[in-house]
């Protein structure tokens, strides 16, 4: 097993999941965003969210699904790409849209000057953008102080990083 932040991960479904996939028609859902923060305690869903390393393929027939199937949720669907770094302050992500609800919130939140449906955004400015999907608002105060507690992880992260990046490519 491979060590994450968050403890172990097994890869057993990782690998029944490419030996079905050779057979069957499936995917996984890398983000499922959802609040529990809600007046009446219930959990609320967001979005579902599809996370691409730059360069890799979304296939027609997975995506046509998951966009499916964001719409009958009656949720906003999107994919984010990401370019890795060896530190995390130097990563990069950009949001894309894949139904109409994503696009109305594209257009919302592009007039509250999030660019990360334009450009490549940095780690602080993405959490921002989860963070807005759940009501809070973008503030530039919030986003420097999170590229400042990044950058504090970083003595700790390249190792991390470079491992899980080494495996990723090789």
């Amino acid at each position: 097993m491979r060590k994450e932040a968050t403890g172990e991960r097994d890869p057993f479904m990782s690998i029944v999941h490419r030996l079905l996939a050779k057979s069957l028609w499936v995917m996984d859902i890398d983000f499922y965003e959802y609040t529990s923060g809600t007046k009446k305690g219930e959990t609320v869903p967001l979005a579902l969210i599809e996370c691409k390393r730059n360069g890799s393929a979304f296939e027609h027939g997975g995506s046509e699904a998951f966009v499916a199937l964001a719409d009958r949720a009656r949720l906003p669907a999107f994919v984010v790409k990401y370019w890795p770094a060896e530190v995390l302050t130097h990563a990069r992500f950009q949001v894309v849209v894949l139904n109409v609800l994503a696009e109305d919130i594209q257009i919302s939140y592009r007039s509250e000057g999030f660019k990360c449906f334009d450009d490549k955004v940095d780690a602080a400015e993405f959490e921002a953008f989860l963070l807005r999907l759940r009501g809070a608002p973008r503030s530039k105060s919030i986003i420097t102080a999170r590229r400042s507690k990044f950058s504090r992880y970083e003595k700790e992260l390249p190792t991390k990083m470079v491992n899980y990046t080494n495996e990723r490519t090789a």
